[in-house]
């Protein structure tokens, strides 16, 4: 059986679920256990206190009408503050964990119109989301200390020698221009043979997108619309069947 595993929020690498540090990164890692309690001790709180105050108002109520029905719901009552926490808790703790392991703000951005910018390339080229009207454009947020970052250029690679930049525009965006320096970033470049625009980002576009995790790629339509959103590796027959599906409209 494989062991559970999580994403590392700061650059997307699949790490242990115990993991306090990710491995790629270096960045100290967030506790599931301490998001979920943050989260779910008001529902907790709430009926406890609800179900006392609900058992207690009714046995006084009606105790003298009917005894035994005051004593009943003030049974239920009480067994209440107990049933009723457990299981929303545990309904939530599965929607959180859910939110958790598949849900980045990046993923609103589906079906909305993508946020125009412009950049410099790596080559001393200006250029602006809306030059590529008409084509579909994958923009690819990384950075060169990401492990599976690395891993997504091999794929991108694919998607330039498959289809055409008279059709097809890769457009990858490092995320960390501090670090990624213009030559860092060329040599990067050319030991991942990044034949597409590689760019630094210096006008905060990955804030503009919403990026969390890296690597984190958009597919943009021929109208400037986001039709699909990967966060993480993305293999190159995944992004080859949705840019056919958006070449074929």
């Amino acid at each position: 059986m494989s062991r559970p595993t999580k994403y590392c929020p700061n650059c997307g690498a699949e790490i242990d679920r115990k993991a306090m540090v990710c491995p790629e990164c270096g960045v100290e890692q967030p506790s599931i256990s301490e998001v979920v309690k943050k989260h779910t001790s008001a529902w907790y709180l709430v009926p406890l206190i609800l179900g006392i105050i609900g058992g207690i108002i009714g046995y006084v109520v009606i105790k003298d009408d009917d005894k035994k029905m005051a004593t009943n719901l003030l049974i239920v009552g009480i067994i209440m503050t107990f049933v009723v926490p457990i299981v929303v808790g545990l309904a939530l703790f599965a929607w959180l964990m859910s939110v958790i392991h598949g849900f980045t703000p990046s993923t609103l951005l589906v079906d909305e119109k993508a946020p125009l910018f412009t950049l410099t390339d790596i080559n001393g080229a200006d250029f602006s989301l809306d030059d590529f009207k008409g084509k579909v454009v994958i923009l690819d947020f990384f950075a060169t200390w990401c492990g599976p970052c690395r891993t997504q250029m091999p794929h991108l690679s694919q998607i330039c020698e498959k289809y055409n930049n008279s059709k097809v525009i890769v457009i990858s965006i490092s995320i960390d221009p501090r670090t990624d320096t213009l030559e860092k970033l060329k040599q990067f470049a050319s030991d991942n043979d990044m034949t597409w625009i590689v760019a630094r980002d210096t006008t905060e576009v990955s804030k503009s997108y919403r990026v969390t995790k890296i690597p984190t790629l958009f597919i943009i339509d021929q109208k400037g619309i986001i039709r699909y959103v990967h966060v993480g590796p993305a293999s190159a027959s995944t992004l080859s069947s949705e840019i056919d599906s958006l070449l074929k409209q």
